[in-house]
């Protein structure tokens, strides 16, 4: 058990009294520091079943990734929102001296605590809906974004048929005794709260909303919603079977982007498209076409794309409006103009322009529309093209 000695005694006394706590186990503080790594090492070791059971369903998917490579063999995989429990805890080795990418891998120890029990766990966790569960608690945080207690639980129950009190009690008791309410929960001003792992500052999220006083309500959204946005953690995506988010898939296919790019890069758009657009977060949202310039003919079709991720993003959720979209509430909306005589040749130094205007009326004292000029490079005929972006 030396791996496991190595790892608990990482960690803080107080930080291993919350590991036991969420994995199920007790927490004896009567126990000293050495005592308590001692305890949970040979509680890891001894009854593996019962920790895996309570890690979420991306981090034990991603224990059986490392599993299938074998021990103490890397994987290097893309920088997430939010780390897994896991790489927090340093269940499993986590090398993060890379910006482009993090290096993980199980230690053999380890690999032979889990790997005889890793399929039953999850087939287990299936079987009895704790994973439907933990998508839905997860989609329905990445849709508001924030969200008190008492309306998470109101929104929840809304799509349930249950009226007996005792059948009300028992779900509530499962979405509580879930880990990650346990994780994404905090309060203010004796207000509890779950936020999105995927939210930076959630209580800026609550702040930012006083600024829309005409979104009074939550918008409900059915089972099935919440569960589509809360799949495939960390990249979740949302609404890919409207027409715009076809159009979106079937850009970023022709763009080259992987089946696992697909997801992370949809994902961002989502994310990205959640705040007032600026120069930086304007370069984030279109960041996925203007990395592929190479392969867009011409400007006809570089506004093509951006218009398509324009139109899906203003479909999306969004955290300051309560879960109402763009479009829906008539806020926040991104559009595109382009000078009229965009399409037109131009010499080589002459720059074309795109417009992308947002929708501020809510945020600031006037009524005007606040612009991002996009100068974009396109020599004629030239395939690739150079851009450099200016606040008007």
């Amino acid at each position: 058990m030396d791996k496991l000695r190595k790892i608990f005694n990482s960690h803080k006394k107080a930080d291993l009294m919350d590991i036991a706590d969420f994995f199920g186990l007790e927490e004896k503080p009567s126990l000293k520091k050495n005592e308590m790594v001692e305890y949970l090492s040979e509680q890891f070791a001894s009854d593996p079943v019962k920790w895996l059971t309570r890690l979420p369903e991306r981090d034990i998917k991603l224990i059986k990734r490392l599993i299938a490579e074998g021990p103490g063999k890397a994987l290097y995989l893309n920088y997430p929102d939010y780390p897994t429990i896991v790489e927090t805890l340093r269940i499993i080795d986590n090398d993060n001296s890379d910006d482009n990418f993090r290096k993980i891998s199980l230690h053999k120890e380890l690999f032979d605590i889990v790997s005889p029990h890793i399929d039953s766990v999850i087939s287990q966790n299936e079987a009895n809906g704790t994973y439907s569960l933990e998508r839905m608690i997860l989609g329905y945080l990445n849709i508001y974004g924030v969200i008190s207690v008492s309306e998470f639980v109101d929104q929840v129950i809304d799509n349930f048929d249950v009226n007996d009190p005792s059948d009300i009690e028992q779900l509530i008791t499962r979405i509580s005794s879930n880990p990650l309410i346990r994780i994404y929960h905090d309060s203010i001003d004796a207000e509890s709260y779950f936020f999105s792992p995927a939210v930076p500052d959630f209580k800026y999220i609550l702040s930012e909303r006083d600024s829309f006083k005409e979104i009074k309500d939550f918008k409900k959204f059915q089972l099935k919603e919440a569960l589509e946005a809360g799949q495939s953690a960390p990249y979740n995506c949302f609404r890919l079977n409207t027409a715009q988010g076809e159009r979106l898939m079937a850009m970023l296919t022709n763009l080259g982007y992987s089946e696992e790019e697909l997801f992370e890069t949809i994902h961002n758009i989502w994310m990205d498209s959640q705040f007032t657009m600026d120069d930086e977060s304007t370069e984030e949202i279109f960041s996925c076409v203007t990395a592929r310039q190479e392969m867009l003919p011409d400007f006809a079709m570089y506004k093509s794309c951006i218009e398509t991720i324009a139109e899906y993003a203003n479909i999306l959720p969004k955290w300051l409006l309560k879960g109402h979209s763009a479009d829906e509430a008539d806020l926040m909306k991104i559009s595109i103009k382009v000078d009229d005589d965009s399409d037109s040749d131009t010499s080589e130094n002459e720059p074309l322009k795109v417009n992308l205007h947002y929708d501020l009326s809510s945020l600031c004292t006037g009524t005007e529309k606040t612009g991002l000029q996009w100068m974009i490079f396109l020599k004629p005929g030239d395939k690739s093209g150079k851009s450099r972006r200016i606040i008007n």
